[in-house]
């Protein structure tokens, strides 16, 4: 015959902590590591499991894992994710503390194929029938190729040779024009 002693306690245990979230992240960069912000858990007695999808866990600012492991009252938490590797998309972690789950979300940014204002310095009295360079620029405030084209001239990405051709640009890369003028003088 096998006999268990019951005292009364170890059904009263607290599994369930005070609840806590981290802050979602968005307009993330694409496939970039984040790091949650610290919490600290409250309201278990003794350790309780915890469990993560999708990210890692660090206690008291020891190593990341994603294993399984044990945290008691009083530790911190800290998770972190690495962002979607396309835009516009979201990652969720999900952990769970004892009988407690929760999230943290990471939204990378949205595609954006609108540069940044850039100018060409203006060329007065050139000579006819002539071909001008513009200054260089450097195209920023997009996160995708985007078209580029041009009409009565060429354009150079990056130092390469000059055409006409439509093709794309993406941010970071330098656009320079070359103009030819006309045979007859400006009345303007």
């Amino acid at each position: 015959t096998v006999f268990s002693v019951f005292t009364g306690t170890e059904n009263n245990v607290d599994h369930s902590p005070d609840s806590f979230i981290f802050t979602a992240i968005t307009d993330a960069p694409i496939n970039t590591l984040f790091s949650t912000n610290i919490v600290t858990v409250s309201g278990i007695d003794g350790g309780v499991p915890i469990l993560i999808e999708n990210g890692q866990y660090s206690i008291d600012g020891a190593e990341f894992t994603s294993k399984a492991g044990v945290i008691n009252n009083g530790q911190t938490l800290q998770l972190r994710a690495r962002s979607a590797t396309e835009l516009a998309n979201e990652l969720t972690v999900e952990v769970t503390v004892g009988d407690f789950t929760t999230i943290f979300s990471i939204t990378t940014e949205a595609e954006d194929d609108s540069p940044a204002l850039f100018l060409f310095t203006d060329i007065n009295g050139g000579e006819l029938n002539k071909a001008y360079s513009t200054n260089v620029v450097t195209i920023s405030g997009i996160n995708i190729p985007v078209p580029i084209g041009i009409s009565n001239g060429e354009f150079s990405i990056d130092g390469s040779g000059f055409s006409s051709q439509p093709t794309t640009i993406v941010n970071g890369q330098s656009l320079t024009l070359r103009l030819y003028t006309g045979s007859e003088p400006s009345t303007d």
